[in-house]
């Protein structure tokens, strides 16, 4: 049986990931988990922990997301 060759995609000069994080130590009023995105910081910074931006929702975690990729 042939083996199977696995191609990998360069990443070049490409946007840092922005992973969404549940967060369940951190609970709201209602004693609901909330999440939080981790932006990783620009490769040139002295910083080198990623940003953690918490939100109320998923969907509200999810939007903003939606908006740091598309001004990108």
């Amino acid at each position: 049986m042939p083996k199977t060759r696995v191609r990998r995609r360069k990443i070049g000069n490409s946007a840092p990931i922005v992973r969404l994080v549940h967060i369940p130590a951190a609970v709201d009023a209602d004693s609901e988990p909330r999440v939080a995105l981790e932006v990783p910081p620009r490769p040139g910074t002295q910083q080198r922990r990623p940003v953690l931006l918490m939100f109320a929702s998923m969907a509200a975690a999810l939007a903003g997301k939606r908006a740091m990729e598309a001004s990108r």
